[in-house]
């Protein structure tokens, strides 16, 4: 099996693991999957990280970046269309949401910031883990802080309905940056 398949196999288990946590503990549509797709770039994440020190690793480092990559923009994106705007309108998650979206940008230019760089240079892996470590701070306020606010103002119809909403746009923006 080829690496980037591996890493694909390795990303989706760890995101089927999340999505199916936050289903048994009563979350579902779009917080099931979002948290699912934060178990997926972390497992990605790692699987970049793991290539350091490797001997020629430089092109199954970029494979797996360019998936991150593509993970994270397409993920954002749907976020900041379906997800934040709704979230906006109410007091008990709007300081939240303005937050995460402002995280988004940090991130972005993270991305963009690799994606210029040599990745045999010393620093990219030290961007690469900058980047690492600003997504799991992400990840982090949004699953404990900014979910359950969610599940308290939306209810599990409008949760369903929104994550139809962001699984198109998902598709569409993973397809636009393939």
């Amino acid at each position: 099996m080829a690496s980037d398949d591996k890493a694909n196999v390795s990303g989706k288990v760890m995101g089927a693991a999340k999505k199916a946590a936050s289903w048994l503990s009563g979350e579902t549509g779009i917080l099931a999957t979002l948290k699912q797709e934060h178990g997926e770039v972390s497992a990605l994440m790692g699987k970049v990280v793991a290539t350091e020190g490797k001997d020629n690793a430089s092109r199954e480092r970029q494979q797996v970046f360019q998936q991150v990559r593509r993970e994270l923009l397409a993920h954002a994106r749907g976020e900041e269309r379906e997800f934040y705007p709704r979230l906006l309108q109410f007091p008990e998650t709007e300081p939240l949401a303005r937050q995460s979206m402002n995280e988004h940008q940090d991130i972005e230019a993270l991305l963009e910031q690799l994606a210029r760089m040599d990745d045999t240079d010393a620093g990219w892996m030290n961007t690469f883990r900058a980047l690492r470590d600003n997504v799991q701070h992400h990840v982090k306020e949004e699953e404990n802080d900014l979910f359950p606010r969610v599940a308290d103002v939306l209810d599990k119809d409008r949760l369903r309905e929104m994550n139809d909403g962001y699984e198109q746009v998902h598709r569409a923006e993973l397809s636009a940056l393939s």
